[in-house]
């Protein structure tokens, strides 16, 4: 997801990428099943004159830290276009740690959004086993 790509006056109805170079696909380690974190709690409030979300991310593994997470909110219109995104860090969750997030949009959105979702992001394959 990239935030405020810069399109000067234009106003953009639509975009599309191509991937350059092969892809190359992995298959992980059993060990990174363990890494995973909820989203619950999740709120989103377009009333005020900056609209804000909020939810609450939780390390569920026993035994492994997560660091770092970039946690992404993606706001939908009707035709399920994603309209807005807002993104925030976390530093690091322990073991069956929670800790709420929040991001706040300086203006009012020109389109309503009908739904949400939070995507938290990390790598697994720079954690410490």
């Amino acid at each position: 997801l990239e935030q405020q790509i810069p399109v000067g006056e234009s106003v953009p109805l639509y975009t599309t990428f191509t991937f350059t170079d092969p892809i190359a696909l992995y298959k992980t380690d059993d060990r990174y099943d363990d890494l995973v974190v909820a989203v619950t709690n999740q709120l989103l409030s377009t009333q005020d004159i900056k609209p804000r979300s909020s939810a609450t991310l939780k390390n569920t593994s026993d035994t492994h830290t997560i660091s770092p997470i970039d946690a992404y909110v993606v706001l939908y219109d009707e035709e399920d276009n994603a309209i807005q995104v807002g993104k925030t860090r976390v530093t690091e969750l322990s073991p069956r740690e929670e800790k709420n997030i929040f991001i706040v949009w300086q203006n009012k959105f020109e389109k309503k959004p009908v739904r949400f979702e939070v995507i938290p992001r990390y790598n697994p394959f720079t954690q410490t086993y």
